[in-house]
């Protein structure tokens, strides 16, 4: 019984921890892409891809 339960709450921890770095993870590669943007913008690098000019 005690046994099952320390696997029960072994089974927890890690899926709400891996949540949490899934989470950050993507925030963190939202904020790299949003700086890289400014920074291409910033050096006029945007406006030579004809899409965008």
């Amino acid at each position: 019984m005690a046994t099952s339960n320390r696997l029960e709450n072994l089974k927890q921890k890690f899926t709400s921890d891996s949540t949490s770095w899934g989470s950050l993870l993507v925030l963190a590669l939202g904020i790299a892409t949003l700086v890289l943007l400014m920074v291409l913008f910033s050096h006029g690098w945007l406006m030579n891809i004809p899409l965008i000019s």
